[in-house]
C-alpha cells in the first residue's frame, strides 16, 4: 500500500491564479497505466477552491494506491488536470495539464 500526495499551484500549472467561479479543479487518474494487480482508491478528485471567484492557493490531491504482492522497482501512472485559470493580465482559459507520476520501492 501507499500513498499518493501532489501539491498543485496555479502558477506551476501555467496559469496565475484558479477562476473558481467555473468550478472545481479535477484530477483524471488513468488506473490503466499502471502495470497489472495495481489499485487505486479513486480515479476521478474534486480539487474544490475557496468561496472566492479567483484565488493563488497551492492545493493537494492524496489517495491511496495498492500495489500487487511482492512489487518492487518502478511503476508508473498518468493522468491529467482539469481546471479553469486566469493570467495576471485577466483573461481567463480553461486548461489541461497532462500528470505523471512514477512510484518506487
Amino acid at each position: 500500500m501507499a500513498r499518493l500526495h501532489l501539491w498543485i499551484a496555479p502558477a506551476a500549472t501555467g496559469g496565475g491564479q484558479w477562476n473558481n467561479g467555473a468550478g472545481p479543479a479535477r484530477v483524471w487518474l488513468d488506473a490503466d497505466s499502471l502495470p497489472e494487480g495495481w489499485a487505486l482508491e479513486q480515479v476521478l478528485i474534486d480539487l474544490p477552491g475557496p468561496p472566492v471567484a479567483i484565488s493563488d492557493e497551492t492545493r493537494a490531491v492524496d489517495l491511496e494506491l495498492r500495489a500487487p504482492d511482492g512489487f518492487s522497482g518502478s511503476a508508473t501512472l498518468s493522468g491529467y488536470l482539469l481546471t479553469d485559470a486566469r493570467r495576471d493580465n485577466g483573461v481567463c482559459f480553461h486548461l489541461r495539464r497532462d500528470l505523471t507520476v512514477t512510484i518506487r520501492r
